[in-house]
């Protein structure tokens, strides 16, 4: 499926949500939707024309990637930036954002 980077000029912040559909217009639709994945955002758009919708070819058919992958796809190829509590994670401290995934694979093989 299609890869679609969803932005909004309505955002204060800067804000993106990655999708995946068949076209703009069905991308655009999902702007609105909550997820439980860093890389995708409910942009919270009122007006339908103020959303962006811009292709990600490079992540075409990859929505079987684990989040760990997608995000640092994102990072490396768009210079997306991860906001986690207090800390800022881009291409600079990818490392750092690398072991925020092994940290929750090991909490959660604990409970």
């Amino acid at each position: 499926m299609r890869a679609w980077i969803l932005s909004s000029d309505e955002s204060p912040e800067p804000y993106i949500s990655l999708v995946w559909a068949e076209s703009r217009g069905k991308a655009k639709q999902m702007a609105n939707c909550w997820s439980p994945y860093m890389y995708q955002w409910d942009l919270e758009v009122e007006n339908f024309t103020s959303i962006n919708a811009i292709r990600a070819k490079s992540l075409d058919n990859c929505e079987d990637l684990s989040e760990k992958e997608i995000c640092l796809r994102l990072m490396k190829d768009y210079e997306c930036i991860f906001y986690v509590d207090d800390e800022i994670y881009n291409e600079d401290n990818i490392e750092a954002f690398e072991k925020l995934f092994e940290a929750e694979r090991i909490k959660n093989d604990n409970e």
